[in-house]
Formats: C-alpha cells, structure tokens, sequence
C-alpha cells in the first residue's frame, strides 16, 4: 500500500469535543450574546431578518429536548424533524438528538414517501410545519394513522386549531417549549463519540432512500476538522442556502461555524430554492458580510451573470462547490472576475459529508476534488465480484474510491442495506477515482454509471469533462441509451449558459476533435433548459435515462400502426419497465422490443 494512498495528517479526531452536548455547553459559556444564527424572512435583499444569539440558541435547544423527553423520547427513539431552513429546524435537529437520534426529512416529500421514512425508522415524534389548509391537515391524519410508532405530531409556526379539521395527537411547538427548562436538560444522558445522533435519508445519484446513521464522533469531527481547516472564526458568516435535511448545510455551514464562534445566515426557509434568492445574491453577500458558502456549480456560475460588486464591498473568501463537477471555464472565469477560490471538495452522507477538500492555501488543482482531510485514510483499488480488495491502485491508476477514518457513518437502519456499503473495513463510496503523486483525488467516475457499449466500458466522465470545456457550456450529463445491438450508446444532456446559442450540431463535432476515445462519442445530444437535479443539487441521472429509452423507443416504433401509448413504470429504485399499449400488430413490436435488455410488457389500448 503506497504512501500516495494512505496519506493522511492524523488518525485521531481533532479537538477535544466528542458530543453536541458539549459542544453546546462550550458555545455558550465562550460566544454568549454573540450572533449565532440570522434568518431572513423574504428574498428581497433589504427585508427583515432576526437575529438568535447564542445564548437563545442554547436555551431553545434544552427546552426542545425536554419537550421531547416529555414525550417519552429516550435515547433508542427516534424524533424526525420534516422542515425548511428555520431556527426551529436547528433548535429541533439539536434537541432531538440530545436525548435520542434525529432523522433530517425533505419537507417537499409526498406522504407516503414521509409514511415509508417514517415506519423505517420507527419514528416516535414528527416534528413539521403547520397545516395551512384542509388537505394538508388530512395528510398529517393519513400519516399519523400509516405510522403506529408515532406518539405525536409537533406543529411549528402554528396549531391545529387553525385548521379546520382535527389532527390527532399534535402538540403546537412554541407553545408547548416556552413552558420548558431553558437551563439544562431534565433528563441527563451519557452520550460519547460512538453513540448515535443522527440519521439522514439518502438516495445519492439513484434516488433510492438509505437510511444513513451518524455518531455525535462523526459530527463533530467533520465540525472540528473543516473549522480548522477552514480558519473559521467569530468573524466568520457563513450564507446557508442548501437545505438543512442534508449533511452539508449541518456540518459544514452551520455546527463547524457556532463552534468557531461565527454566525450562519439562513436566506429565506427554502434557501436557494426560493425564487430571487440566487439572483440576489451578491447583495445577502455584501449586506451581512458573508465570508463563505455552500453550493452546487449552477448556482455558482449564476454569481458570474450578475452585476459582480468590487472586491472591496465583500468579504467573501472562499466558496466550497460539491455535489457535480465545476467547469474550467466557470472556475477560471470566477477566479479572474471575483479573485477568490472556489474549494472543489467530495464526500458522501455515509462520511458525514466531506472527506476531501481543495487546500484554502496552495495549490488548488481545477477539476480535482482536493486532499484527504486530517484523520482520513483513502484509497482507490480494485474491488472484486464478491466485494473485496484485489489491489491497491498505483499512482493515476483508476480505481474505486475507498474511505476509512472518523467521519465513516455507524451503517443504514437497514441492516441489508450494509451488504455492500463496506469492503474489507472500508466504506466503498461506489465512485471511481484516482490519486496523483501530489496527493490530489479526481473523480473519473461511478461504477454504476458506466455505458457499456458492445462489452466496451465508457467512462460517462470522459464525455462530460469534455463538454464542461466548451465556452457555452454550464453543465453536462452523459448517460447510456438502449440500443439493440450494442446494448447501450453513449448520449449527451447539456445545459448552455445564459444568453450561449450553440447547437447540438455544433457540439458534436467539437467532440468529435476532442474526445480522444471514438466509441464515447455521443450518438444524440439533447440541448435543456435545465437538467434534472436531486434536492441536494446532483443530476439525476435515471431521469436522463428514462428520457433516452423513451426517445430510442418512440422513433423504433413510428411506423408500426396500432400503437397508441409508449410510457415507463418506474419502481421507487429508479428501475423501470417499458410498457407499450396498442390495438393492433402486437407481435411486432414483441419482435422488435425484445432485441432489448430491458424489461416491457405489451397491453391492449385501454378502453375510455
């Protein structure tokens, strides 16, 4: 095993923090009335915010945690917290996890996606925002009735007596705290790093959801670690825009930021969501003195088509980019125009977000997803069929990204869903990478995204590397779409940047001068206004690939009459199967349809 591989600064966890409890009892004996958090209500720049100090902050915690041991939440329960990006968010998430586990949920789910959630980990406690009409009160109903686990339903920002309707078994928030102990918890546990403190949904690129189980170890490690690195301090103000259901809005923009003593701006309870937020953004920068953020690289190329103010009018530093690779263009353009650096990072939930980082100082490699952070051992290697480790992969030799250390999750809720989560005692990320002899990571892949054409493995990453190279592009996707022959070709999704009018025409013939590997050039490419992302900013690519086979099968089967319906039956992993409704020459298509690896079934026109 090569030094390239293993290298890491240390193996023990920074800092002498190993719980939010003390990390909480530490904030407010050193920052006080200092700022901790700053909500702003509205995306007009120059609207109302409040402030919470951190002595509010603590003191909303306790009571919030008592609440819950009021309902008999102890340390083996679970309290999900289903929310935008409010104080009480925090206040909940922290509270929870005082006394039990948290568990962050997308508040955009549908019910029975929050049912499914709710019943895989046993939930005791629902913590969401207040019906606002009718409907929405039946669905808390329907939900409370689906989950028999659940104890109660806390409403926040409102009651059940505002709607019309009764909800069982609901408690109104600020109400039911403002009669709890706001100095110290009455219910005293004895928590320490190994012990549970969070769990979070997870889908990655599948949009299959994992449960994924954190320690108080794993938090306030990734907390520590990219504090220090990150030369956080009380005059740091970080803008929090992604969601608080996602490990990178907790740790990265916010815990690291209240231990450091800095305070964290939450724009509007959607954040970037919120429609006026992104193209405001320079002025939440310049009017809270935002010192860094968090985003994914569409929002950070929307910085570049504003109005960019000179550097002297901000305070911003850095800006840390994950969840898809940045362009050279974009990156080069932002250093040029804005003069500071963009962190191109990696990570997973299952690593408690980050486990590599571009350096804050040096050299900061474009396209690279920086360093393993203090504490983490990384590798790439060959990974066998039966999940373990052939070799470790030489210097620029691809392989598959492999992680240990203390950011590495205690495993799903799911015990099944461990089988293949770790090989050999590492975490295996399922991304393909290497390592240059400097030490820099660089994502090449993901083994479950590669397009086999005729047995010939292609690299969707070789593509798209491409692509984000044009001038006009701001970002890129490259998937597989079925082919009768070959299995699958290799096609393009690409999103232009603002005001670009290049045509597909034009950027196939670019790859064809670029891309060194003739087979990976795509068959079709399909210009969009946007590309489908995940809530946490990632394509999504089975999406893309729903599209493709649709298309391939649509232009297969034009001239056969009879066909009256052409569509997908898409399971909840993504999987799918074609189904094709006719009234005539059945046979046909059969013949035709099964040339493909994928699944179909041919029904008759359904009768109105």
């Amino acid at each position: 095993m090569s030094n390239q591989q293993t290298q890491t600064s240390q193996d023990a966890i920074p800092g002498q923090i190993k719980t939010l409890h003390e990390l909480l009892a530490n904030i407010k004996n050193q920052f006080g009335d200092r700022t901790a958090l700053r909500f702003h209500h509205e995306a007009d720049p120059n609207g109302e915010s409040e402030a919470v100090s951190y002595n509010l902050l603590v003191e909303q915690v306790y009571r919030t945690a008592n609440l819950f041991s009021a309902h008999n939440v102890t340390e083996e329960d679970t309290v999900a917290i289903c929310l935008p990006n409010l104080p009480e968010t925090l206040y909940c998430l922290f509270g929870a996890q005082l006394i039990g586990k948290s568990l962050s949920m997308n508040p955009f789910l549908e019910s029975q996606a929050i049912i499914d959630l709710l019943n895989a980990a046993n939930a005791r406690i629902l913590v969401i925002e207040s019906p606002t009409n009718t409907a929405r009160a039946a669905q808390l109903n329907e939900i409370k009735r689906s989950v028999p686990s659940l104890q109660a339903i806390v409403l926040v920002g409102g009651s059940a007596c505002e709607v019309t309707g009764v909800i069982d078994n609901t408690v109104a928030y600020s109400a039911a705290i403002a009669t709890q102990n706001g100095s110290s918890l009455n219910v005293k546990r004895q928590a320490s790093d190994n012990t549970l403190a969070a769990i979070f949904h997870t889908g990655g690129t599948t949009g299959t959801p994992k449960l994924a189980q954190l320690t108080h170890g794993n938090e306030m490690y990734v907390a520590q670690t990219t504090s220090n690195m990150l030369e956080l301090n009380q005059d740091t103000v970080a803008l929090c825009g992604l969601p608080l259901f996602h490990v990178n809005a907790v740790f990265v923009t916010t815990v690291n930021v209240l231990l450091a003593g800095g305070s964290t701006l939450f724009v509007t309870k959607n954040g970037f969501r919120t429609q006026g937020v992104i193209s405001n953004l320079w002025s939440y920068i310049t009017r809270y003195n935002v010192t860094f953020f968090s985003a994914v690289p569409t929002i950070v190329s929307s910085l570049l088509d504003r109005v960019i103010p000179p550097p002297s009018s901000h305070n911003l530093r850095f800006i840390i980019c994950g969840a898809a690779p940045v362009s050279k263009t974009t990156l080069d353009a932002f250093r040029a125009k804005v003069g500071i650096p963009i962190l191109e990072g990696y990570g997973l939930t299952e690593g408690t977000c980050v486990s590599t980082l571009n350096p804050l100082y040096g050299e900061q490699k474009i396209g690279s997803i920086g360093k393993a952070l203090p504490g983490q051992h990384i590798i790439c290697a060959k990974v066998s069929a039966i999940n373990s480790i052939e070799k470790v992969c030489d210097v620029d030799e691809q392989g598959t990204i492999l992680v240990r250390g203390p950011n590495v999750f205690a495993g799903y809720v799911n015990h099944n869903d461990n089988i293949s989560a770790f090989t050999d005692g590492w975490l295996n990320t399922g991304d393909l990478g290497k390592q240059d002899n400097d030490g820099y990571f660089w994502l090449t892949g993901r083994a479950k995204d590669l397009i086999i054409r005729g047995g010939h493995n292609i690299d969707p990453k070789a593509i798209e590397d491409e692509l984000n190279k044009h001038p006009d592009v701001q970002l890129s996707a490259a998937v597989g779409q079925p082919d009768s022959y070959a299995g699958e070709l290799p096609c393009a999704y690409v999103m232009l940047n603002e005001g670009a009018n290049t045509s597909r025409e034009e950027l196939l013939a670019y790859l064809k001068d670029t891309l060194k590997e003739r087979a990976a050039i795509p068959v079709h490419i399909e210009i969009m206004d946007k590309l489908p992302l995940t809530s946490v900013g990632k394509i999504f690519k089975p999406q893309l690939r729903h599209s493709a086979t649709l298309r391939v099968i649509n232009t297969l089967l034009q001239d056969i009459s009879g066909v009256t319906d052409i569509f997908l039956d898409v399971s909840p992993n993504s999987a799918f199967v074609l189904v094709v409704r006719c009234n005539d020459n059945s046979e046909q298509i059969e013949e035709k349809l099964s040339k493909f690896t994928f699944d179909f079934r041919i029904e008759p026109e359904k009768k109105v």
